[in-house]
């Protein structure tokens, strides 16, 4: 079984909250007209023309980005929500996109929160030739995205990549060479009481009667006259305030363009030439990613996903357990949850595995199990998730009680990440037992040997500099008897 998201994941609703997502200052950092799109709005019929009906596959490289310790990475189930979204918002301009690879998953606190040269490093260093490489990280330089021309890539904020944002579809718009509605309103703002002047910072104001349109603004005389650069929200008809033109015309700007800096619920389309614009880009300069992939039929869930092992309710009771499922139809991955809750708040597991089968290891909770998964391929992103299945799990049989311990307690709830912890026992005969910390995906990081006396007695056990997280410390006897407490680290 080939495993392309190695590691589990334990997610903790309090780790989350301290750890938080940066709130960005701005929507967008990219500011600019490129030459090559004044060039084309110059004489569109120069160059190569799309055939209207027929779809265009774009190659795709997602880059997720964590800091060094290996924390912080988009979720893989958000990920597939994003390209959903993207896909569905570029459908009307017949443009869809797929991956060709893996998610890439890159370490680095200084491209997890990073200015405008520590993108650009990041994406010379690590991105993919013939495909569009976007880059979600915590803190874009400050932004919700970015289109970087340089290095022709984008990175995106988590916190801007949700379900119902649109800002992956803005910051594709830009490198697939579309422009602001705004452009030259950047930064200033705009004074609804007065008309607004012919120029702003040196640049053509767009009048309401499309006029100028071909050589002021965006250069696209089918998106309504905007100059509002910052974030705004639209009225119930889905347009802004009150604004005046140069020529003293009333007006409301369009909040349906993704290329517009209209809040996520009001954002809905690209304009026709918009649309012609990102299509002849890719014809005349970037054919490159034109690949001519044939595309994977959609995912067949009908009847739902059929659980394998363990059956449903079984109680195992063996160190690992083997999870699988029948194959799912047109399906070529399957990203898999695994949870003690029923409600699948907090995951003990998350994985994305190309066999219909998932080996979890290391369970030491004797409880109810939760899992559940979502199929996907590489061109359908927009699954839902199965029903969720349970099994019981009793102690493993690779884990016996060490008797002559008569109690066993750690403290403090929780412990801190560096600092001591405090181990209790009583016993009722000398030996000795080695202490260890491990990690959830079976990594030992701390061992110690501890010679214990009959009574009761107490020992500190440093912990390392570890994540946020929960981890199990086990103690063995010369026997292999075991025994083991559950760690929280805050």
């Amino acid at each position: 079984m080939k495993k392309l998201i190695l590691g589990s994941f334990c997610l903790l609703f309090f780790s989350l909250i301290l750890e938080g997502q940066k709130q960005p200052e701005s929507y967008c950092g990219y500011h600019e007209k490129s030459e090559w799109l004044t060039q084309y709005q110059q004489n569109p019929d120069a160059f190569l023309k799309r055939k209207s009906g027929a779809i265009t596959y774009l190659p795709m490289a997602v880059h997720l980005v964590g800091k060094d310790d290996g924390t912080g990475h988009f979720p893989p189930r958000q990920v597939l929500d994003a390209l959903c979204t993207l896909n569905s918002d570029f459908e009307d301009s017949e443009i869809q996109f797929y991956l060709e690879d893996e998610f890439n998953y890159l370490n680095n606190d200084a491209w997890y929160e990073h200015d405008f040269r520590g993108g650009r490093d990041m994406m010379v260093q690590n991105n993919v030739p013939a495909n569009i490489n976007s880059y979600f990280v915590d803190d874009p330089a400050g932004n919700c995205g970015y289109y970087s021309p340089g290095p022709d890539a984008l990175a995106n904020a988590k916190s801007c990549s949700g379900i119902n944002d649109h800002t992956w579809a803005h910051e594709v718009g830009h490198l697939l060479s579309l422009p602001h509605p705004f452009v030259g309103w950047e930064g200033t703002d705009v004074n609804g009481n007065q008309p607004a002047p012919i120029r702003v910072n040196g640049n053509l104001v767009e009048f309401l009667d499309g006029s100028n349109c071909s050589n002021a603004a965006d250069g696209f005389c089918d998106t309504k006259a905007d100059y509002l650069s910052a974030r705004w929200n639209c009225t119930g008809d889905g347009e802004s305030r009150e604004l005046i033109d140069p020529k003293g015309e009333s007006f409301r700007v369009d909040g349906s363009l993704f290329m517009s800096y209209a809040n996520d619920a009001c954002s809905s389309r690209f304009s026709d030439d918009q649309t012609d614009a990102m299509h002849a880009n890719v014809l005349n300069r970037r054919p490159e990613l034109l690949k001519n992939p044939t595309p994977l039929a959609s995912i067949d869930t009908e009847g739902g996903v059929q659980p394998l092992t363990p059956v449903a309710g079984e109680t195992v009771s063996t160190g690992e357990v083997l999870i699988s499922w029948e194959p799912v139809k047109n399906a070529t991955h399957y990203y898999i949850e695994v949870s003690v809750f029923p409600n699948m708040a907090v995951l003990f597991e998350r994985e994305i595995v190309t066999a219909n089968e998932f080996l979890m290891k290391e369970i030491s909770f004797e409880r109810p199990h939760f899992w559940r998964i979502r199929p996907f391929n590489y061109f359908d992103f927009c699954t839902s998730y199965s029903d969720i299945f349970t099994f019981n799990v009793a102690t493993a049989s690779s884990t016996k009680t060490i008797e002559a311990i008569e109690s066993f307690v750690v403290s403090p709830v929780p412990a801190e990440s560096g600092n001591d912890l405090l181990i209790q026992l009583t016993t009722d005969e000398s030996f000795s037992v080695n202490s260890s910390l491990i990690s959830l995906t079976g990594q030992v990081l701390k061992t110690e040997n501890l010679e214990l006396n009959a009574g009761q007695q107490q020992f500190k056990f440093g912990l390392p500099n570890v994540p946020n997280g929960i981890y199990l410390l086990s103690l063995q006897n010369e026997k292999g008897e075991r025994m083991i407490k559950r760690v929280v680290v805050n």
